[in-house]
């Protein structure tokens, strides 16, 4: 019988990207700027029967240039290294340690690109003219219970893809 330990898992959320969109209007267009929080997991214990869960962020920063703004933006996440959004995998060399990313804590809706059954957040932040607003949202991951991986230092990296 293989013994298994404790794993650190922690999700790193990196490359954050803001796409502004190509729409002809009348007046400067908001700047924004998006930064993502990790969802660090912490010690995950093979031998608890519930999942472990923690949260990260991902903040957008507006900016109206010119006359109010309200920024209608996606926010989209990657499937990490498992290629899939149905099961993303936390990798510790060979070693997998399953989990997904959600929009909601009742880990209902999954979140990615939109495809493959997930689905994209949103942040429409209103700005007063020449003002700036912040928009948070939160990630809410979770580690589904009893699996076995060897002990470990666990991680994957996220893109984050803000569309305004």
């Amino acid at each position: 019988m293989k013994r298994r330990g404790r794993c650190l898992a922690a999700l790193a959320l990196v490359s954050a990207v803001a796409l502004g969109a190509a729409t002809p209007t009348v007046h400067a267009a908001a700047s924004c700027t998006v930064t993502a929080t990790p969802v660090a997991f912490g010690v995950y214990d093979p031998l608890l029967s519930t999942p472990r869960t923690a949260t990260g962020r991902v903040t957008l920063r507006c900016t109206a240039t010119g006359v109010a703004e309200r920024v209608r933006s996606t926010i989209a996440l990657s499937t990490g290294g498992s290629g899939s959004y149905a099961l993303r995998s936390l990798f510790s060399g060979p070693e997998r340690l399953n989990y997904n990313l959600f929009l909601n804590s009742a880990f209902t809706n999954i979140w990615g690109d939109g495809t493959a059954g997930s689905r994209v957040g949103t942040a429409n932040p209103n700005i007063p003219a020449g003002q700036s607003r912040t928009a948070n949202r939160t990630i809410y991951g979770r580690i589904p219970a009893l699996q076995s991986p060897a002990a470990g230092a666990f991680g994957d990296t996220i893109v984050v893809t803000v569309t305004y």
